[in-house]
């Protein structure tokens, strides 16, 4: 039994299999239904062709086999593999040889070539996106980490005292004006407050993500 969702995607529909593609569609293939055998002949379609031919689809309301790929990306001549992109393959005595022909014809081959480049780009086009976001992420990060900096500086020299402490070792008690204003409730609270900025977090990230000597900052 084929749902009525699957059933708009019969390729005897003649629905448009680029779209399909670029939704993340594969080839319709129905499954666990009653293929027919015509006119009480012992042949009909098999379910287990799609596991030898990716690209073949089938077609309950034809009783006709197509080529996903071809359909996606037609031949230049419209008139090459019609039997696999507009009328359906249904000759299931001939199917195996018809099947091997059609794989081996230069217009599927290019459609295949097709296919492949296309979810490559995809699957590219993904990684890349999630790059980008992450990027920004870290440049907004960066950028936090900078306003914090800068607001602490600002807090010490509007005080008119030192920045810098005689100690500011992990072990200091004291590590001077600006590291300790910077960590302290007495300024941070002011600045996460005026630059909604998680302070801890920020500054956890940077400690975690750059080197003691060398920390160079993304801003743009």
């Amino acid at each position: 039994m084929v749902s009525g969702e699957l059933k708009d995607r019969d390729p005897a529909l003649n629905v448009n299999a680029y779209n399909l593609i670029a939704n993340n569609f594969g080839p319709y293939q129905p499954k666990d239904i009653q293929f027919p055998r015509v006119n009480g002949s012992s042949r009909s379609f098999r379910q287990d062709w799609y596991i030898k031919h990716e690209w073949l689809e089938y077609s309950p309301i034809n009783d006709a086999a197509f080529c996903f790929y071809c359909r996606c990306f037609p031949p230049s001549n419209k008139y090459n593999e019609l039997a696999y992109t507009l009328h359906g393959f249904k000759t299931w005595s001939r199917a195996t040889k018809s099947f091997k022909d059609h794989e081996n014809s230069a217009s599927h081959k290019e459609a295949s070539v097709k296919v492949s480049g296309f979810r490559s780009s995809k699957k590219v086009g993904n990684i890349a996106s999630n790059v980008s976001t992450y990027y920004k992420q870290t440049v907004q990060k960066n950028r936090e980490y900078l306003t914090l900096v800068l607001d602490s500086l600002l807090f010490c020299c509007r005080q008119g005292i030192a920045i810098r402490g005689h100690n500011e070792s992990e072990d200091s008690l004291n590590k001077g004006n600006f590291l300790q204003e910077r960590l302290s409730n007495l300024g941070t609270l002011q600045i996460e407050k005026k630059r909604n900025i998680n302070i801890e977090e920020v500054i956890d990230e940077f400690n975690n993500n750059s080197s003691v000597n060398s920390r160079k900052l993304s801003l743009k």
